[in-house]
Order: C-alpha cells, then sequence, then structure tokens
C-alpha cells in the first residue's frame, strides 16, 4: 500500500496533468517567486533612473556660491545596488576636473583598503556631503552644507545602503551632529535610521599621516563586517 507521501505525488501528478499543466520540479522557480524577481528589478530600474534624473536636475545648480568657481558637479560614482555607500567632505581639484569623487591618491587609497578587506567594486558607492569643490580645498561652510543636503539624502533614499562609511570629520557630523570628532568617534559603529554607521579618518589624512594606517584598514574592516 502506497504511503502517504506517495499518495500526495500521485495526485498532484494527476492533477496536473488533467489540467495540462508542465509538472513542478523540486528547486525550480514558482510564478511567485518569477513574479517577486521582476519587481525587484523594476524596482532597481525605476531607482536608477530616479537617481539619474537626480543628478541631472543638479546640473548647473546655483544654491551656494560653490558654483561660482566649480568646473564640475561631482555626484557620485557606484553600484546602484551598493550594500556600503562612502560620504566623503567635498570634490578636490582633480575630483573637479573628471566629476568624479575620489579620483586622486585619496581616492587610490580607499580602493585599495576595500579591496584588503573583501569589498568588490559592486558593493561600493561613493559620494560628498557637498558635490561642489570649495576654493583652495577649505572646510565646506554652513550654508553649502545646507544646500546639498537635499542630494545626499535623495541618494541615500534610492541607493538605500546596508552600511554608511564616513571619511573624515563632515561626512560623520552629517549623520551624528556638529558635536563629533572622527579621533574620538573612529572604532565603533553606530545606528543610524537602521542602518550601521562606520566612521573612519579621511584617506587624505592617512596619506600625511601613515602611522594611522592599520586604524584605518581597521575601520574597513568593521565596515565590512556589519555586512548581512
Amino acid at each position: 500500500m502506497p504511503n502517504k507521501n506517495q499518495l500526495v505525488v500521485e495526485l498532484r501528478d494527476y492533477i496536473t496533468a488533467e489540467m495540462n499543466m508542465e509538472p513542478l520540479r523540486s528547486g525550480s522557480e514558482t510564478d511567485d517567486d518569477q513574479e517577486i524577481n521582476q519587481e525587484e528589478t523594476m524596482e532597481e530600474k525605476t531607482s536608477q533612473e530616479e537617481l539619474k534624473q537626480t543628478a541631472e536636475e543638479l546640473t548647473g545648480c546655483q544654491e551656494c556660491r560653490l558654483a561660482e568657481n566649480r568646473d564640475r558637479i561631482v555626484f557620485g560614482q557606484g553600484d546602484m545596488s551598493a550594500r556600503v555607500m562612502v560620504v566623503g567632505e567635498a570634490p578636490g581639484a582633480r575630483e573637479d576636473e573628471q566629476g568624479l569623487p575620489f579620483v586622486g591618491p585619496s581616492g587610490k587609497l580607499l580602493r585599495g583598503g576595500f579591496e584588503k578587506v573583501g569589498l568588490e567594486e559592486e558593493d561600493i558607492y561613493i559620494t560628498n556631503v557637498v558635490k561642489c569643490r570649495p576654493p583652495d580645498n577649505r572646510d565646506p561652510k554652513t550654508e553649502e552644507l545646507k544646500s546639498c543636503r537635499p542630494v545626499l539624502d535623495r541618494q541615500l533614499e534610492l541607493i538605500d545602503p546596508e552600511v554608511i562609511l564616513t571619511v573624515g570629520n563632515f561626512g560623520l557630523r552629517y549623520f551624528l551632529g556638529e558635536d563629533k570628532n572622527i579621533t574620538s568617534a573612529r572604532g565603533d559603529v553606530y545606528t543610524w535610521e537602521n542602518r550601521s554607521l562606520v566612521p573612519t579618518y579621511h584617506p587624505g589624512y592617512i596619506l600625511r599621516n601613515r602611522t594611522r594606517a592599520d586604524s584605518f584598514v581597521r575601520d574597513l574592516q568593521l565596515a565590512a563586517d556589519q555586512l548581512k
């Protein structure tokens, strides 16, 4: 006499045959799975289009006086599905020339650090708090930070990273407040809107202070460790 499991299989095969349907196979993708995957693909495509639109809307921005001296707006660079968002301070001279963030020695150091801790290029999206270069690489002013804040807010919303890595004081203070200092804040993991936030030194600072390099790599490893 067939057992219960065998009867279930036979009944399923019978119903499938009667309805002229393809039999279900173990491990195959169901219609529900396909629908979910399609929805996820559509959502990612929509977010990518919205991110592109945000960048296009920023073209010609005159919201603050940084527009007077810039060559290019440096919006950001990286994968739409990045799990880690790096938030720096502001573009430098090379970034202003190329329109891309962290393209000089600081960028090389940053990307080398990611490689060291096992993070791939598709894991990372890089941007800055301020999208235009301040003259002579001075610190961004309050009104400049305020003008760019909606842009970074939108990037965070659309990319929706699991982990935020802030490099330098201005990225840190954007999320955790003006009273924070990178020297005392780094080495810990914070929570910001249900995301893990890891502060570290700016790569430019590491280039000038090589003795901090080990701490910098440990912070990158701490960020990588937060990925689920």
